[in-house]
């Protein structure tokens, strides 16, 4: 790859690679992950019962109104607000698949920039570090302040139902 030493742009030939990765990445993704949201939100939904069972209507009625986002890769972004808390979304679980995506479009040519530019190796090992160490901090002090919990059955909204039940 040639690179053009006084310019930030991206050097010759990471835009077309950038493209083709971001293509194989959607579509490496995109048919299991719509089959995955087709069985959780048309299927699933007729196969149990249960105390958390109820709340399959919830998740059925936020995937009527925004199963798109999921193909898009944004349902960590649309609802900005959901009705019932985190857990309403549809398929809430998988909200990393639209951090780690939007990540991945967002970052991955800065760093690759960074890195095949001559002097910036070092720069942009430390920015990635950085920007790791950023999130894990945020992540841990963020799960104390907002009483998070990694586990759906854990946490402030299971203690309340045991309250109450």
């Amino acid at each position: 790859l040639q690179t053009n030493k006084r310019s930030l742009k991206m050097p010759v030939g990471v835009s077309k690679w950038f493209f083709a990765f971001v293509l194989h990445r959607i579509l490496r993704i995109l048919p299991t992950y719509g089959f995955v949201l087709l069985v959780w939100w048309k299927l699933a939904v007729t196969w149990g019962n249960g105390p958390f069972w109820p709340r399959w209507a919830t998740f059925v009625a936020q995937c009527d109104k925004y199963a798109w986002t999921n193909m898009l890769f944004i349902n960590n972004l649309v609802p900005s607000r959901q009705k019932f808390g985190e857990t309403s979304e549809c398929m809430y679980h998988a909200w990393y698949l639209g951090v780690d995506f939007q990540l991945c479009a967002v970052m991955t040519p800065i760093f690759v920039t960074l890195y095949l530019r001559r002097g910036c190796r070092r720069l942009s090992f430390i920015l990635e570090l950085f920007l790791v160490a950023l999130v894990a901090t945020m992540t841990y002090v963020n799960t104390f302040r907002y009483d998070w919990s990694g586990h759906l059955m854990d946490g402030k909204q299971t203690l309340e139902y045991d309250r109450d039940a």
